[in-house]
């Protein structure tokens, strides 16, 4: 993925590849609040990593908004980060 740094309202975030997120669970992607990094998983495809950076990208809109209940809720943002993104491919409008 060609994208290395991601700005969520004012705060610059290192997006970041790796083999292994968690060693206890397998997850596709995660933030990381205090070290302003988002990190995904190195060996899903292209379009899995891009619907996984809108997930972690909507994660990090609902902390600074400060919508705890709703960043909790991992499958409603899910759902709204998976939407998000087929209309964005749909539409032609995501290039990254």
């Amino acid at each position: 993925m060609e994208i290395k740094k991601i700005k969520i309202m004012a705060t610059e975030y290192e997006v970041e590849e790796l083999e292994q997120i968690n060693k206890y669970e397998r997850l596709l992607g995660q933030i990381n609040y205090e070290e302003q990094k988002i990190q995904l998983d190195k060996n899903i495809s292209n379009d899995m990593k891009k619907e996984t950076l809108i997930h972690e990208i909507l994660h990090g809109i609902l902390d600074k908004l400060g919508y705890t209940d709703l960043n909790e809720d991992e499958q409603k943002v899910h759902s709204i980060a998976s939407t998000m993104y087929l209309v964005l491919k749909e539409n032609k409008l995501i290039s990254f």
